[in-house]
C-alpha cells in the first residue's frame, strides 16, 4: 500500500487491507478498482492438430465511485475501509481471476453498521486448460464431446450485475491449424475497459487497457496481463512442462481510494 496525500494504493492480493478514517466533517470517498485478470490458455498438439490458447478475460472494473460521508466533528465516528484485492488468473493451479471485495464499515457508541459492499467479479481462464488437455491426450474424452471452438475460447471477462461496474472483456479465442497450415494464431488476454462513452472501450477515456499479448514463436507463453487485464494464450507445443508457467498469467487487480474532504 502507497498513500499520497488523501490517495491510497492497493495491489497486492496476498494482504488483507484496512483503512480506518476518523472525520471531523463531511467528505466523500472515490474508489476506483478492478478484479483479477484470467489466464491465458495453454496451447498444445492432438493427432496433427495445433490448438493455440485463448486469451483470458479481464476483471470487472469501477471508477471514481463516490460514497458520501455525511460528518460532524460531535459525532466522533469511526469507519474502517477493509479491501481484497483480486489475484491474476494462473493455469498451473487452474484458478481463475478472483474477486476484488471492498466493505465499507461505519462504527458509532460501540455500534457497528455495514454501508456497502461491493464486489468486482474476475475475469475467467481462457481454453485449453491443463484438465481438458489431460482428458484429451489420455483419451477419456475426445475433441467432438467438446466441440472444437470451445477448446480454444478465450476466457469469459467479469460480469457486474451492476450498473456502477463495468464488465471485463472477454480474451480472443485462439485458433486451430495443421501443419499444412499457417501457424494458428494464440488469444489476446482481455482488458479492463472503461469508456466515458459508453463502456464499450470505443472512444472516450480509457483505463485499464492491459490485457496480454498471445504467444508466438519468440514468446511462446505469451505475455502476462496487467492492472485486471487477462493473460495472453500460449503457442502449441508438443511436450508441456506442467511444472513451470503455461501460459499468460491475469493481471492481479488493483484498488485506488481517495478521500475528498470538504
Amino acid at each position: 500500500m502507497q498513500s499520497n496525500s488523501n490517495t491510497y494504493f492497493y495491489n497486492d492480493p496476498l494482504t488483507n487491507y484496512s483503512l480506518t478514517l476518523n472525520p471531523t466533517n463531511n467528505c466523500i470517498i472515490y474508489i476506483t478498482a478492478v478484479a483479477g485478470g484470467g489466464a491465458g490458455g495453454v496451447g498444445f498438439i492432438n493427432n496433427l492438430y495445433y490448438f493455440s490458447g485463448g486469451g483470458g478475460g479481464a476483471g470487472s472494473c469501477m471508477i471514481k465511485k463516490p460514497i458520501i460521508i455525511n460528518e460532524t466533528s460531535e459525532q466522533n465516528s469511526v469507519y474502517t475501509i477493509e479491501i481484497n484485492v483480486g489475484r491474476g488468473g494462473d493455469q498451473q493451479s487452474l484458478r481463475d481471476g478472483t474477486d476484488t471485495v471492498i466493505c465499507i464499515n461505519k462504527t458509532l457508541n460501540g455500534i457497528q453498521e455495514t454501508l456497502e459492499t461491493l464486489i468486482l467479479k474476475g475475469g475467467k481462464n481462457a481454453m485449453p486448460n491443463t484438465d481438458t488437455i489431460y482428458k484429451i491426450q489420455n483419451n477419456i474424452i475426445t475433441t467432438s464431446d467438446i466441440g472444437l471452438d470451445n477448446i480454444i475460447s478465450g476466457g469469459q471477462g467479469g460480469l457486474s450485475s451492476c450498473y456502477e461496474l463495468f464488465n471485463g472483456k472477454n480474451g480472443k479465442d485462439g485458433e486451430i491449424g495443421m501443419p499444412s497450415l499457417p501457424r494458428p494464431q494464440t488469444g489476446e488476454g482481455g482488458k479492463s475497459i472503461y469508456s466515458n462513452n459508453s463502456g464499450s472501450g470505443l472512444g472516450g477515456g480509457n483505463y485499464f487497457t492491459a490485457g496480454g499479448k498471445g504467444g508466438n514463436v519468440d514468446v511462446p507463453l505469451g505475455t502476462d496481463g496487467k492492472i485486471g487485464g487477462g493473460g495472453g494464450g500460449s503457442i502449441p507445443k508438443s511436450t508441456i512442462d506442467y511444472s513451470s508457467q503455461l501460459s499468460g498469467n491475469g493481471g492481479n487487480g488493483l484498488v485506488i481510494i481517495e478521500i475528498a474532504y470538504s
